[in-house]
């Protein structure tokens, strides 16, 4: 999810009705009414298709755990053949392989773990924004009431109805109103160096290392056999 649909989650839940009144003041209440109820859904509706694709992302990164640590654990026999046959670049292969797959079990684990966490904080953000929904219809029957009782009409308060392009026009002001409560503009700048022969260097390093890991678990494996 983006941060600028984050921030409208929170700019709503922060809202109410009090202060859209005062954004369009003049406009139809019912109308203001109805435009807010239906943004406030229409969040909801985007965060449970949110919440779906997470719950989804983290079902297949799971299996993907799964079959990894699986593939993992069977190299280790394979490997222990392989020496026993005095195969070592059949056993140096199976080896590579364990270590790449050591290097992305971490990170799949992380970010299983971070998918969790959002999926929590979605859960979290519906019962919100369902809750600010109920409130939001409470405080707009108290506004319709007060309304009445002062001689003003729900449906027409402060416009005639002769005067429909003006309640139109503070309508549309309504659209997007929670936005508009809080509108922030921020402008983050990033620059990244490139050094090619650095890069080269680097490569040639992880080289390295990658052999030396495999020659030393090799020998851990030659070790086991005797």
């Amino acid at each position: 999810m983006k941060d600028s649909f984050l921030k409208r989650v929170g700019r709503i839940i922060s809202g109410n009705a009090h202060s859209l009144m005062d954004l369009v003041e003049g406009a139809n209440v019912e109308a203001v009414f109805e435009e807010t109820i239906r943004e406030i859904e229409s969040v909801i509706d985007e965060v449970r298709n949110e919440l779906g694709k997470l719950i989804a992302q983290k079902h297949l990164n799971s299996k993907s755990l799964k079959d990894m640590e699986l593939k993992h654990s069977n190299l280790n026999s394979k490997i222990e053949f392989a020496v026993k046959e005095n195969r070592e670049d059949l056993a140096k292969a199976g080896i590579k392989s364990q270590l790449e797959l050591e290097a992305q079990i971490p990170i799949l684990k992380n970010t299983i773990a971070e998918l969790e966490a959002q999926i929590k904080d979605y859960d979290g953000y519906i019962v919100a924004l369902k809750a600010k929904r109920s409130e939001m219809q409470s405080e707009f029957e108290k506004l319709a009431d007060g309304l009445e009782k002062s001689g003003a009409s729900f449906r027409n308060s402060k416009v005639k109805s002769s005067k429909k392009h003006l309640v139109q026009g503070k309508v549309d002001k309504a659209t997007g109103a929670f936005d508009r409560l809080y509108e922030k503009q921020t402008k983050v700048c990033k620059s990244n160096g490139y050094d090619l022969n650095n890069e080269v260097k680097l490569s040639e390093l992880e080289a390295l290392e990658k052999s030396s890991q495999i020659n030393e678990r090799l020998e851990t494996f030659k070790s086991r056999a005797l």
